[in-house]
Formats: structure tokens, sequence, C-alpha cells
């Protein structure tokens, strides 16, 4: 497989609770290596050992590029669920508080 074959998601777009429904990539001197399997998780060292490499961004196969965007609605719709006990704030799978940064141009992120 090519560069062509895979686009980059970013790590803070995965929750550590939430089964993946695509397979993620790391690149590693121009290759991509299976991170993570579809069905898996990122939950507990796998979600922190990326946040300590403060890895940005992962790869996933172009294949997989609509089943990365149902991913990222099912987990919006679960970050909104009212009838969850989880704060909003700490629902990235960490168990810390998350929140917004504001950028110094004015962006949200």
């Amino acid at each position: 497989m090519s560069a062509t074959d895979f686009v980059p998601i970013r790590v803070s777009t995965l929750r550590g609770e939430a089964s993946l429904t695509f397979k993620a990539y790391i690149s590693v001197g121009g290759k991509y290596i299976l991170y993570c399997k579809e069905g898996d998780s990122l939950e507990g060292e796998r979600l922190q050992r990326l946040q300590e490499k403060r890895l940005k961004k992962m790869w996933i196969h172009t294949a997989d590029e609509d089943n990365y965007r149902q991913y990222m609605t099912a987990n919006i719709e679960a970050a909104y669920d009212k009838s969850s006990n989880t704060p909003i704030e700490s629902k990235d799978g960490s168990g810390r508080t998350t929140g917004c940064r504001r950028r110094s141009d004015g962006i949200t992120r």
C-alpha cells in the first residue's frame, strides 16, 4: 500500500472506551503499521502511550473513511446523551477532564 491509500485522523478524536470501526495505523519511517484493529479499543495503556508520545495523528485506509465518519457520529451522539451519568467534559475515555482551548487566532479546539 502506498501513502495515497491512507488519510490522517486526529488522535484527539478517538475515545478510549469506544471500539474502533476501522483499522488505525501509525506512520513510522514512511511505512504504515497497524496499531489497533477494527473492533478493538484504545482503552488503558494504548491511549496513554499515544498521549505520552504526543502523537497528534494516526492514519486510516481510504476504504475506512465512511466507517470513521460513523464512529465519529456515534461518539458525538454519546457525548450529548442526557441519560449518561458521565459529564461531557470527561468523555474522552481517559478519565481526566477535557475541554476546548481557544487559540490566539480565536479558533476554539
